[in-house]
C-alpha cells in the first residue's frame, strides 16, 4: 500500500511570482485511465503526466529583468537630478543616455523572456523525481512502460530550464499556504532587485551629471568633464561585473544559501530543502552548477553568530535535565518506590527542582497549594516535568529561528533579494513536510 496522487492534484511552483496554486491533470498521450480513486473518478498520475489546469506567472526573467531595467531608470532619473543643479556635460548626457537605453532594452528582453510552463514542463528534461520505482499503472497495453511508472506524496517535477520545481500537495490549505509563501518570498526579491538596480543606476546617472562641475585639460587633451565621465562609466561597469559575477555568486548567494540551510536543519525539514534546494540549482543532467557550503563545517561560526546551539541548552531548555529525570524515573521503577529518601537519583533531581534549577515551569508542578513540595513527589509529576522540558526546547527552537533570521538579515542587507530567493524555497519546504501526513491510499498492483 503506497501514497498515489490522482488527476487534480494541488500543486505549487518555487518560482511562481503569484500567490494561486494550480492542480495537475493527466497528458493528452495517457491512452488509459482506469486506475481511479475509488468514487470520485480521478485517475492517478504516472510520469507521463505533466500538464497543469493553468499556467504560473515564472519569476525566471523578470526578477533579473526587472533589476537591469532599473538600472536604466535611475540613471536617466539621475541625470535629470544633476541636471536640475548643474550644467551636464554633452559627453554625461551621451554615456548616461547609452548605459540607461542599454539597460532598459536588454532588461525588457529578459522579462520578455520568461517561459509559460507549459512550454517548459513539455519537455523530456523536466522529469519527475521520487516517483515509484517499480509501480506502473495502466501500461498493460503501452510500449514504454516506465512512462507509467506512479507519482507519489514526495514526488517533485523539475522545470528543464528556469530551475523552478512543482511541489505537489494533497491538502488545499497547505497548497494556499505554501503558495503564499513562495509567492510573496519571489515578489520581494524581485522588487529589491528592482529597488537595487535603481538606487544603482541612480548614483551613476548623478556622478555622470556631476561631471560638469570639473574644469581644465586633461590626459591626452580630454576635457575635465569627459575625463570625469569616463572614470565614473569606468567604475560603475567595473563594479557591477564584480558584484554580478564574483561578489554575488562566490559570496552573498552561498551565505544566505547557508543561512537557509541551517534554520531548516533547526526546523527539522532539511532534507525537503535539501533535494528541492539542490535540484533547483541544478542542470537537466543532475550536475550541480555551484557547491554549496557544507553547514557542518560552520559549527563553530554559527555558535559565534547566533548562539543557536548554546541557547538550546540555557534558558531551562537542557537536554541534560531531561536525562537526568528520565534517569531518576528509571531508578524508582527498579527500585519500587519513588522515596527520595530511598533513591537517590530521585531526590537529587526533586531538589533541584524544588530549588528552581530546572526552571520554573518545572518547580511549579512540584508545588501544592500550600506553596510547598509536600505530598507532590509523584510518577506523574516527573513525566509531566519532562514532557514540558521538551515542549520548552521546541518553544526554544522557535525563538533561535527568529532570532537567526534577525541577525542573517543583517548580513545579507545588500543583496537581500537573494535571502527572499531562498527562503521561498525554505518555506516551500516546510510546508510541503507538514502536508507529508496527508495521504490517499490505494492498493496497485504492477503492470
Amino acid at each position: 500500500m503506497s501514497s498515489y496522487l490522482p488527476d487534480k492534484t494541488y500543486v505549487v511552483c518555487t518560482n511562481q511570482l503569484g500567490i494561486e496554486y494550480k492542480q495537475l491533470t493527466l497528458s493528452k498521450d495517457r491512452s488509459a485511465k482506469t486506475v481511479q480513486l475509488g468514487s470520485q473518478q480521478r485517475v492517478f498520475l504516472v510520469i507521463l503526466d505533466k500538464n497543469l489546469t493553468e499556467d504560473f506567472t515564472c519569476k525566471s526573467g523578470w526578477s533579473s529583468g526587472a533589476g537591469t531595467a532599473a538600472v536604466g531608470a535611475g540613471v536617466i532619473t539621475g541625470l535629470v537630478v544633476a541636471a536640475a543643479v548643474a550644467s551636464v556635460p554633452v559627453i554625461g548626457w551621451v554615456v548616461g543616455g547609452l548605459i540607461a537605453v542599454g539597460c532598459l532594452a536588454y532588461g525588457i528582453w529578459q522579462m520578455m523572456q520568461s517561459p509559460t510552463c507549459s512550454q517548459m514542463i513539455g519537455y523530456e528534461e523536466s522529469k519527475w523525481i521520487n516517483h515509484h520505482q517499480t509501480v506502473r499503472l495502466d501500461s498493460s497495453n503501452v510500449s514504454l512502460k516506465d512512462k507509467h511508472l506512479a507519482i507519489v506524496k514526495n514526488s517533485m517535477l523539475k522545470c528543464k530550464e528556469p530551475g523552478g520545481m512543482l511541489l505537489p500537495f494533497i491538502s488545499e490549505t497547505s497548497a494556499k499556504e505554501a503558495a503564499e509563501a513562495i509567492g510573496y518570498n519571489n515578489r520581494r526579491e524581485l522588487a529589491t532587485n528592482a529597488a537595487a538596480g535603481f538606487l544603482t543606476g541612480f548614483l551613476a546617472g548623478a556622478s555622470l551629471g556631476g561631471a560638469g562641475a570639473a574644469t581644465g585639460v586633461g590626459f591626452l587633451g580630454m576635457t575635465a568633464p569627459t575625463i570625469s565621465v569616463l572614470g565614473t562609466t569606468a567604475s560603475f561597469l567595473g563594479w557591477t561585473a564584480a558584484g554580478h559575477y564574483v561578489i554575488n555568486p562566490y559570496v552573498f548567494s552561498p551565505a544566505t544559501s547557508w543561512t537557509s540551510e541551517n534554520i531548516a536543519q533547526i526546523e527539522g525539514t532539511t532534507d525537503s530543502y535539501s533535494t528541492i534546494k539542490n535540484e533547483a540549482n541544478s542542470k537537466p543532467d543532475g550536475q550541480q552548477w555551484n557547491s554549496i557550503p557544507d553547514p557542518a563545517a560552520n559549527n563553530d561560526t554559527l555558535q559565534t553568530l547566533y548562539g543557536v546551539r548554546k541557547n538550546m541548552i540555557e534558558n531551562g531548555a537542557s537536554k541534560q535535565q531531561i536525562a537526568e529525570i528520565n534517569n531518576a524515573i528509571s531508578q524508582a521503577q527498579k527500585a519500587g518506590t519513588y522515596k527520595a529518601s530511598e533513591v537517590p537519583a530521585v531526590k537529587a533531581v526533586f531538589e533541584n527542582i524544588r530549588e528552581g534549577k530546572y526552571g520554573q515551569a518545572a518547580k511549579d508542578i512540584f508545588t501544592n497549594k500550600s506553596g510547598n513540595g509536600t505530598g507532590m513527589n509523584r510518577e506523574a509529576n516527573y513525566a509531566k516535568t519532562s514532557n514540558v522540558k521538551q515542549e520548552n526546547i521546541k518553544a526554544n527552537n522557535q525563538e533561535n529561528i527568529k532570532n537567526l533570521k534577525s541577525a542573517g538579515a543583517l548580513i545579507i542587507a545588500p543583496f537581500i533579494s537573494s535571502y527572499f530567493g531562498n527562503e521561498a524555497l525554505r518555506l516551500g519546504a516546510q510546508i510541503y513536510d507538514q502536508d507529508a501526513a496527508n495521504s490517499i491510499k490505494v492498493v496497485a498492483s504492477n503492470h
